[in-house]
């Protein structure tokens, strides 16, 4: 998967990341389009990060796969995401 990733401060890469696989209860999503919000804009200019942080709130999805024990219903869902929510 590309994945849009701070390392610090105004060091912003796109890379390529392995696709993760769910476990009980999750779905992965293929990614839309999503926001920024203060808090990335912030690691972005100012760094304070411990480590690479995938970056990005409010994102807009498809579900394309479940683990077995996740809602049927899940495998073809549009979903919204939020950070930390």
């Amino acid at each position: 998967m590309i994945a849009c990733v701070i390392h610090g401060a105004k060091e912003l890469k796109i890379e390529n990341r392995p696709e993760p696989r769910p476990h009980d209860g999750e779905v992965l999503v293929r990614f839309g389009a999503g926001g920024i919000c203060g808090s990335d804009l912030h690691y972005y200019h100012e760094g304070g990060i411990l480590g690479p942080m995938l970056s990005g709130d409010f994102s807009l999805a498809d579900a394309i796969s479940a683990f077995e024990l996740a809602s049927d219903r899940s495998k073809a869902m549009k979903v919204s995401l939020v950070a930390g929510g």
